[in-house]
């Protein structure tokens, strides 16, 4: 590993624990709380590469988020769980080719 990305320990079996507000095999995924702000909107332009996010929302409040993109569709993967990381072969749902979409979590 890269020493946890300085956002968490690496354990004795090599993996990281990863910080609060982090997540990933090596804690380089920040992860947005959206209790802290309600709803977001996140849109992406051109990019080289993938781009991934993750966002967590509490048991019993309600978000909306709205993602956009104008380079090319994306696919959102979901997953319960506060310690999940969901991914193109680990998910719950899937929604996949899409140029724009809005979530409630409601």
């Amino acid at each position: 590993m890269n020493n946890c990305s300085n956002h968490g320990t690496c354990m004795s079996n090599g993996q990281c624990a990863c910080s609060t507000g982090y997540k990933g095999a090596d804690c380089s995924l920040k992860n947005t709380n959206l209790t802290d702000y309600g709803s977001g909107s996140f849109s992406r332009q051109t990019q080289n590469g993938p781009k991934y996010y993750s966002f967590s929302v509490e048991g019993g409040v309600s978000s909306n988020v709205s993602f956009s993109t104008d380079a090319w569709p994306m696919d959102v993967y979901i997953k319960k769980g506060s310690n999940s990381n969901p991914t193109e072969f680990e998910f719950d749902i899937a929604i996949k080719q899409k140029s724009a979409l809005l979530l409630n979590s409601a």
